[in-house]
């Protein structure tokens, strides 16, 4: 995912600080408040993903035919374990990478450039390499397990003496194939098991941009779960493959730690050949800018209108508002268009923190899916939360304190004493709002009216 802030973006900016310094009437701590979180807004609102490998690419499998690549260039040690090569022979989590040997464009971004780690997969980028080593990488949190393919992601070691990683290009220009290597590989501990051999490649392939992932024979005598896919720029971005009874008949993965089962029965036929290939026609996702809310904030619990401009070549097939209320996903919000222009609701959510962002899919026959990150707010902005209560005996103190979303300084007017008929240390389950006349020996009032903070 890359972000561009354009000379519109700017002036987007500039107009509306401008617009936010005229019109607020709030005083300096929350016009810098409200104003920050409005720049925040206009910011992530004019960003929509860029391509998306779980929407720009396509996944078909063949019967093909597996061929060693000889004469590859060999990464480590016959006994590769948990390694990462990113430039050199020898192992390191760090380097410039190795040299596709062609320009390999792949969601969105032209690579040159490629890592390798031994247990089944390889990483995409463009500057410094860092490859720290992962079993599962597609559903790996760490940022930087991106721009991932997979072919047999697990826990794998190269068998003494016969195990090779290597890599090497073959074809002529334009037509050439980078090939990454895994021969004579077996599942952790299973090195010396001769019922326990993996052999499989990743091919790039110049010009079509293809990936194609062909597995060679395979002999298993441990059951594993592995995973096999391609990841774009985040964990969301993924498409990847599963399986728990046949290889030959595996579908998509609905997350991001789908895996293919694997055992002495279910295992991937020789030559077997998974591709992943860009789409065809429109793959450019809805562009989602001008995110609004309204109102920015509230003193009450009020619902809150969400508005944006969204636009495709392809048109509009839908959008919607995907929120969460302190962290907890809600259902999404439909949003409808005139024009260009989409709006939808979302309720009243009391005093709850609300995050949102908004998705669009686009009516080509992709079905090409943005997203943008839209901002947070809370309900009842000035409302007061009220530290907890405290018990004391006489002669002794205590600390008492109250906040506000919004206010950076809030004022103690009145600490009130309940005693007598009201319970005396609190066991009135009830008070009420004011004390009577009767009773105005059992409360006490401290009172701040000046301009300094308390």
């Amino acid at each position: 995912m890359k972000f561009k802030l354009s000379t519109l973006h700017i002036i987007y900016i500039i107009q509306i600080i401008l617009f936010l310094i005229n019109i607020m009437k709030l005083n300096f701590y929350k016009n810098l408040r409200l104003l920050t979180f409005a720049f925040t807004l206009l910011i992530l609102g004019q960003f929509s993903a860029n391509a998306q490998v779980g929407s720009t690419y396509g996944f078909s499998q063949t019967s093909g035919t597996f061929t060693p690549f000889i004469g590859g260039t060999v990464l480590g040690v016959s006994t590769n374990d948990d390694q990462s090569f990113t430039g050199l022979t020898t192992a390191s989590t760090t380097g410039i990478g190795f040299p596709i040997g062609f320009t390999f464009r792949y969601n969105g971004t032209d690579y040159t450039s490629f890592g390798v780690n031994s247990n089944g997969w390889i990483k995409l980028d463009t500057t410094f390499f860092n490859v720290p080593n992962a079993t599962l990488p597609i559903s790996s949190a760490n940022a930087n397990h991106v721009n991932i393919i997979a072919a047999f992601a697990r826990d794998l070691q190269g068998k003494a003496n016969l195990g090779e990683l290597s890599y090497g290009l073959e074809g002529v220009s334009p037509n050439q194939t980078l090939v990454v290597q895994w021969l004579n590989y077996a599942n952790f501990g299973q090195t010396t098991n001769p019922l326990d051999t993996l052999n499989f490649q990743i091919r790039l392939n110049e010009t079509l941009n293809s990936i194609d992932i062909i597995y060679g024979s395979f002999d298993l005598g441990t059951s594993r779960a592995v995973q096999v896919g391609v990841k774009g720029a985040s964990t969301t971005d993924f498409l990847n493959r599963t399986t728990t009874t046949d290889w030959n008949a595996t579908v998509a993965g609905a997350t991001n730690a789908a895996t293919c089962s694997i055992t002495s029965l279910i295992l991937p036929s020789d030559g077997l050949t998974f591709t992943f290939s860009p789409l065809a026609g429109d793959i450019d996702p809805p562009i989602i800018t001008n995110i609004t809310v309204n109102p920015l904030a509230s003193c009450s619990a009020v619902a809150h209108t969400i508005g944006a401009d969204i636009t495709d070549a392809s048109g509009v097939a839908s959008a919607e508002i995907i929120y969460t209320l302190n962290g907890v996903s809600q259902p999404n919000i439909p949003m409808t268009g005139v024009g260009s222009t989409y709006s939808g609701t979302i309720p009243s959510s009391g005093s709850n923190n609300v995050s949102y962002s908004i998705r669009a899919i686009d009516s080509s026959p992709n079905a090409i899916v943005g997203n943008a990150v839209g901002g947070t707010y809370q309900d009842a902005y000035l409302s007061l939360n009220s530290g907890p209560d405290q018990l004391i005996n006489a002669g002794n103190s205590a600390i008492l304190s109250a906040s506000a979303p919004l206010l950076t300084t809030v004022r103690i007017t009145e600490v009130i004493l309940f005693g007598g008929v009201f319970g005396g240390i609190g066991s009135q389950t009830s008070y009420p709002s004011y004390m009577p006349a009767s009773v105005q020996d059992d409360n006490f009032e401290i009172t701040n009216l000046g301009t300094d903070p308390v």
